[in-house]
């Protein structure tokens, strides 16, 4: 079962509201299964992307006492959003996949942001371990120039005072 858990709000299309869905591992009459070791895969189509990811070993979740959370966040259009979740390892006698569908809203404020900045976010949504390799070493030098850039600001803004 897939239930969204964000205590009535609304998900802003703002790029960076998120909420969480919640996967529960249940019999066929909605009992939780809370003893079970499974680990939940999940998966986000249209205007949004999961905040779990290979990476950060946080997808495949493992289940705890019955349940796995997923983090969703909005992009900066507003629209549908459907999650997926199956069981890592799928069998006959495993837990069926299911399905969320929710809508974001549009932000009610102007949106302040860098377009190229975020055009290069939408391209590379999802895991970076899909880029190839000359990519990833352009964003990893374009990541390390905008420390040193954000260093020498702090070091210039502490000698003023």
């Amino acid at each position: 079962m897939l239930e969204l858990d964000n205590v009535g709000t609304s998900l802003i299309a703002d790029g960076s509201d998120f909420v969480t869905i919640i996967a529960s591992i249940a019999d066929k009459n909605g009992v939780v299964k809370r003893l079970n070791n499974y680990k939940i895969v999940f998966e986000v189509e249209g205007e949004a992307e999961l905040i779990n990811t290979a990476e950060t070993f946080t997808n495949p979740m493992p289940i705890q006492w019955g349940t796995a959370p997923a983090m969703i966040r909005a992009t900066t259009n507003p629209g549908k959003i459907i999650v997926k979740a199956h069981v890592l390892w799928e069998g006959s006698q495993m837990p069926v996949n299911a399905t969320y569908t929710l809508h974001s809203q549009p932000s009610e404020f102007e949106l302040i942001y860098d377009e190229s900045t975020l055009q290069d976010k939408q391209l590379n949504r999802g895991s970076s371990l899909n880029l190839p390799d000359d990519k990833i070493n352009v964003k990893r030098v374009n990541n390390l120039h905008t420390l040193k850039e954000v260093e020498k600001q702090q070091t210039e803004f502490g000698e003023d005072r």
